[in-house]
């Protein structure tokens, strides 16, 4: 049910609406059952309680599409459980195939909501379904007392949401290493194309373990890839995912973020590190530049103001991004790896491509660790500037 409201919370901040509701399949009674709403009055949510296939949420369901509903009057599936809905956009929630509810949004005002409204509320939508996917195995594992192998699915569902490989434009080279630990884990990364020039690249960490940790993955990938719409300033949008993560989050939990676009036509990179593990920027002649700058971890205060950066991004340096996964692996005498050995690695492998410097690292993360697991997810995102 936590999941659920915050769902609906931290989606009034990307989309206008004046009612809002997630329903979810009842399989033993072929029905959809109103689990969360916005905007109803009591009278009407009793009314929501439809056999699968009835209404726009049972079509969508029935369907696995969803639909955007410009005048409701002039569509015969929809079901008017609310006097003052003038327009709908109704999508599924699918998980592996399946689609186990639905999420629509209702305004008052004719031709409110367009077709990328219904883009993102889909791309939304499949990051609610791994929220509610990872709730239902947390809940089930301490039903079952099987809570290590639950969480070893959810793990795997989690690593499905990340990218496994990330577009860059002409002259990068971009290698991403995730390893999650035997628990869910909650690193994210990204990297993509803006334009022909520029680069976008971010990676994250969200605080907490288990279940709650990879929710709030969730969310905070969901609300990253929300932002684009319109391209802002790395410090506007780390600003901007600060304030839904905050609304979106229960008190206690926060997420450390760096996020960072290259301009490959004016050779630089303009950063804002929330928090965040700093990059290193290794550059050719072998100097370093730690990437600090930016301000406080995102979700746990409102209303912060962020910094951006530009540094000098020159052919043939690279940018070593990473969690705290790899600087915390511990020996068994439970020294940390530290960043003094990431920088060794690094200077001694000055000059190797991405793919050749994410082996190396590994590699002597593991050497260092022996028989030691990894005690948490290992996230590594290097990006070059060729020659």
């Amino acid at each position: 049910q936590e999941v659920l409201d915050n769902m609906l919370d931290s989606l009034s901040l990307l989309l206008q609406y004046d009612a809002a509701m997630i329903a979810l399949v009842d399989e033993e009674r072929m029905e959809l059952r109103q689990m969360v709403s916005r905007g109803y009055s009591p009278n009407d949510e009793e009314a929501i309680s439809l056999k699968i296939g009835q209404g726009l949420s049972g079509w969508v369901i029935q369907n696995r599409e969803g639909v955007v509903t410009p005048d409701v009057t002039k569509n015969s599936q929809y079901y008017s459980a609310r006097p003052d809905t003038q327009s709908q956009i109704t999508v599924p929630i699918i998980v592996n195939e399946h689609a186990i509810g639905a999420l629509a949004l209702e305004s008052n005002t004719l031709n409110h909501f367009t077709q990328q409204n219904l883009k993102l509320l889909t791309n939304f939508a499949g990051l609610a379904a791994i929220a509610l996917r990872n709730a239902q195995l947390y809940e089930d594992s301490l039903k079952k007392q099987r809570l290590e192998g639950e969480l070893l699915v959810a793990s795997k569902v989690q690593q499905a949401l990340l990218p496994r490989r990330v577009p860059v434009i002409d002259g990068v080279t971009i290698e991403v290493l995730n390893v999650p630990s035997l628990i869910v884990g909650g690193d994210l990364y990204d990297a993509f194309r803006i334009d022909e020039n520029r680069q976008a690249i971010a990676i994250g960490d969200v605080s907490g373990k288990g279940a709650p940790g990879a929710i709030l993955m969730a969310v905070a990938y969901a609300g990253f890839k929300s932002l684009f719409n319109e391209i802002d300033p790395p410090a506007t949008i780390v600003a901007k995912l600060n304030n839904l993560l905050y609304e979106a989050t229960a008190t206690g939990y926060y997420v450390t973020f760096f996020f960072a676009i290259l301009d490959r036509s004016s050779g630089q990179l303009t950063y804002c590190n929330a928090g965040h593990n700093a990059p290193i920027l290794l550059r050719k002649d072998g100097s370093t530049v730690m990437l600090k700058e930016g301000g406080t971890v995102l979700g746990f205060l409102e209303n912060r103001t962020f910094h951006q950066n530009t540094v000098d991004f020159r052919p043939g340096d690279t940018l070593v991004c990473f969690t705290d996964g790899v600087t915390e692996t511990m020996d068994v005498h439970e020294e940390e790896f530290g960043d003094e050995r990431l920088m060794q690695t690094l200077k001694t492998n000055l000059g190797e491509q991405p793919k050749t410097l994410k082996i190396a690292i590994l590699d002597d993360m593991r050497t260092f660790a022996g028989d030691c697991e990894f005690p948490d997810d290992v996230t590594l995102l290097i990006a070059r500037l060729d020659d």
